[in-house]
């Protein structure tokens, strides 16, 4: 749950170890990531080719208490989920 004195932890670049055919990045979160590699941090993960619920849901599985979504592509981002 949120506050109103926000969030405030580590920003930590996520590397899920799969760079997938069509555009996918090894910082995209599309992979499960390890029990606990985020805890307590703020994920920084690229736009790519899942759904940004699955980001944040690997995430969050992981330990983070936030997720950054970078757009690392032209374009806007159009979030949903």
């Amino acid at each position: 749950a949120l506050t109103a004195g926000g969030v405030t932890a580590n920003l930590v670049a996520v590397d899920d170890g799969v760079a997938a055919a069509g555009g996918g990045t090894l910082t995209d979160a599309c992979e499960a990531l390890p029990a606990g590699s985020l805890a307590g941090s703020i994920a920084l993960v690229d736009r790519g080719l899942c759904a940004f619920t699955v980001k944040v849901k690997n995430a969050q599985t992981a330990g983070a208490v936030g997720v950054i979504v970078a757009n690392n592509t032209d374009g806007v981002i159009l979030m949903g989920g």
